[in-house]
């Protein structure tokens, strides 16, 4: 999806796709490369920058500079050299930018609310920090700088596991999911402010998992499993509805029940990944052409909208 705006981005396209996540498939284009964010709030020991190369090294005057034009020369004759002295130039570069617009304000510092609260364990009932609301927080920053940095379209990639709990799961679903409800209203909260400005028509936030879990219990938890069901968050969402067919809840019994939205414990989609993703990027922009290239099955669908969004985004 990200390729085919990655020119409305101009001169600072290497923004277009941030994880604060680490390293993300799911922002790997055949053009755009994934900016890697830490949601670190402390600066680092150390940082080779241009507002540093007046800077001693080992107590030699002016070491920074010469450390820093050794790292990002591109004139050797290796192609392995240049491609990494390229790489290395293009992220410093934009670290550069990037944190002399967090330094500056530029990023939202008065348009932004300050970090997240803690919330509290329903479990424990300690307080504690929630590291995708600090992802989020991060996230609204980025958009509070669109305008400085000239970017029009982004997708921004946050994450948080431990839902593969096939054992203990009654101590451990309610605190994932209170922390999943904490990060959204903090970042609902966040986007109804950025620099005087709601930007919340303009985000559409949405979920995503690799698998699903059954309904049944193995004992002291749930397996692996197949039809899932996502959170779609954001001003153009048709909110407070659900989409598509909710599943009957109850296990077949012999001679008995036989659940037709299951086989065995286990639901049945009657949404494709690809009609999910097919509505969010109409509402981003793309084409139907360009949606075809994206999800090539989604032409199998008559349905290719299945109507969560209310308008396409400007």
């Amino acid at each position: 999806m990200a390729d085919q705006f990655l020119s409305l981005n101009g001169t600072n396209a290497v923004f277009t796709a941030i994880s604060t996540s680490g390293n993300a498939v799911m922002l790997a284009g055949q053009n755009v490369v994934q900016y890697q964010m830490s949601t670190n709030q402390t600066a680092p020991a150390q940082r080779i920058t241009a507002a540093t190369t007046t800077g001693n090294v080992f107590g030699a005057s002016g070491g920074a500079a010469r450390v820093r034009e050794v790292i990002r020369d591109i004139t050797g004759t290796s192609y392995f050299m240049q491609d990494h002295a390229a790489r290395v130039v293009r992220s410093m570069d934009a670290a550069d930018l990037l944190n002399a617009q967090f330094a500056a304000g530029g990023a939202g510092a008065t348009g932004v609310p300050v970090g997240p609260t803690q919330l509290q364990n329903p479990i424990t009932r300690a307080m504690e920090n929630n590291s995708l609301a600090i992802q989020l927080q991060t996230v609204a920053k980025m958009i509070a700088a669109r305008d400085v940095l000239g970017v029009r379209r982004q997708v921004f990639f946050v994450s948080f596991g431990s839902f593969d709990n096939h054992d203990v799961q009654n101590t451990s679903q309610s605190p994932l999911l209170a922390r999943l409800a904490h990060a959204m209203a903090y970042f609902d909260t966040a986007l109804a402010n950025i620099n005087g400005v709601d930007m919340r028509p303009q985000v559409t936030t949405f979920t995503a998992s690799d698998f699903s879990r059954t309904f049944a219990t193995n004992g002291d938890g749930t397996d692996h499993a197949w039809g899932s069901h996502q959170f779609i968050m954001g001003g153009d969402v048709r909110g407070g509805s659900i989409h598509g067919q909710y599943p009957t809840l109850g296990v077949d019994v012999t001679n008995g029940f036989q659940n037709p939205n299951m086989t065995g414990n286990i639901v049945i989609p009657t949404m494709s990944v690809d009609q999910y993703g097919g509505t969010i990027g109409r509402w981003f922009g793309l084409t139907d052409g360009q949606l075809d290239l994206i999800f090539p099955n989604l032409r199998n669908f008559t349905n290719r909208d299945v109507g969560f969004m209310s308008a396409p985004s400007v």
